[in-house]
């Protein structure tokens, strides 16, 4: 039998577990918001900074070289802008701020999406190798589903070779997209991870796959990458 003591004493720690508790979420919460905010704040002088540049390199009497640099700065605004808002992508994400009870139709997304990538097909001469059996409509959020396919095939197109193939399979369990591209020596453990590049491309910022990943996560679903050779398979497990 506890003593008084003993009783107080569990007392005591459970309202300072209580309150400890209470401090993170308030802690959690303004860490949230500030981040929104800052986002938020952010893309309003980042689109005039952009509209104003524009709007001078249209009008002014620039040299070659005035144009140049202000072309670049242009460019690294339009960077800093998609940053931005990728970040905030990932922040609301984390968050669970988006709703994962829509009925999701992962077949027309995925017939759909591919349209978007027409041209690199055309131009590398990728072939396209479906596999779609007819499943049932999983539950989630259809605006992040399409963003986790169609991040994966921008993945699949972009980091093709001349003659190349993608291959996509989709059944009740999971959907997967490989492709043919060149051994790149990736390191799976840091593949996931934000601000992970393999490739020089100074337009990419290492966040797409962070993205799907996060996505997956929050949709009760696995993503996992497999290489071997020349092909890279990642595959989406619904669990």
């Amino acid at each position: 039998k506890l003593s008084r003591s003993q009783i107080d004493e569990f007392q005591m720690l459970h309202e300072a577990i209580k309150e400890l508790t209470s401090k993170n979420m308030e802690v959690f919460e303004s860490q949230k918001q500030f981040i929104e905010n800052a986002s938020h704040e952010m893309q309003t002088p980042l689109s005039i900074i952009q509209s104003r540049l524009e709007e001078l390199i249209g009008r002014a009497e620039l040299t070659e070289q005035q144009a140049t640099i202000l072309e670049g700065i242009i460019n690294s605004t339009q960077r800093l802008k998609k940053l931005n808002k990728t970040l905030l992508m990932l922040s609301k994400i984390e968050n669970q701020e988006f709703s994962l009870t829509e009925e999701i139709n992962i077949k027309a997304i995925i017939l759909n999406s591919l349209s978007y990538y027409e041209e690199q097909k055309e131009s590398m001469n990728i072939q396209v190798e479906l596999d779609i059996k007819p499943i049932d409509s999983h539950r989630g959020n259809e605006m992040l589903t399409e963003i986790l396919i169609q991040n994966l095939l921008k993945n699949a197109f972009f980091h093709n070779i001349k003659d190349g193939r993608v291959s996509i399979k989709l059944d009740k369990n999971q959907f997967t997209i490989a492709n043919i591209g060149n051994n790149t020596g990736i390191d799976q453990d840091k593949l996931f991870e934000r601000f992970y590049k393999v490739s020089n491309n100074p337009d990419s910022w290492g966040l797409g796959l962070a993205i799907c990943s996060k996505i997956a996560k929050v949709s009760n679903w696995e993503l996992e990458y497999w290489e071997q050779d020349t092909e890279h398979r990642f595959t989406v497990n619904f669990l």
